[in-house]
């Protein structure tokens, strides 16, 4: 069996489509981190935004979870509404929360020694992150990996077509 082959420019196929996805390869990046960043979205509204701490009620934290891209360079996940959402991700310090009563003179509440009033109460509010442990979780699942796989493959694919 003899093969033959015709090479005009002196380079192979697999040449220029490695030539191609060099040239392209900035956009699939891009590209790849907006499909990362919307997939662990995704991934923390429906997965860490529940529990006796972060019921959801309203749904308005969990919307305000998106995803901005910062051009070639970089992608970020945040919060970017309630101001609340940054309270529960870090927690505040001891004394930093003011709380004044809304409806009635006092505050009242219970707690294991019994019944207590006051007019303004400062507290603490302990940390509840739900967006770096859904990242974290997110690529330590085999989700992360999964997902490069089909993407990059379909990238490939959309060059070499």
């Amino acid at each position: 069996m003899v093969e033959l082959s015709v090479v005009r420019d002196g380079r192979s196929d697999a040449e220029k489509k490695l030539d191609a996805l060099r040239a392209k390869s900035s956009d699939i990046d891009r590209r790849l981190r907006n499909m990362f960043a919307l997939r662990i979205v995704g991934h923390i509204q429906k997965n860490w935004l529940t529990g006796q701490a972060l019921k959801r009620r309203t749904g308005f934290l969990a919307n305000s979870i998106t995803k901005m891209d910062e051009g070639r360079s970089a992608t970020f996940i945040g919060s970017y509404g309630p101001p609340y959402a940054r309270a529960h991700e870090l927690g505040v310090p001891r004394g930093s929360v003011l709380i004044r009563p809304k409806y009635k003179k006092m505050l009242a509440w219970k707690d294991a020694n019994g019944m207590h009033f006051a007019k303004v109460v400062r507290m603490y509010l302990p940390k509840r992150p739900f967006i770096m442990p859904g990242i974290v979780h997110y690529f330590d699942s085999d989700m992360s990996e999964t997902d490069a796989n089909k993407w990059l493959q379909q990238e490939l694919d959309r060059v070499g077509s």
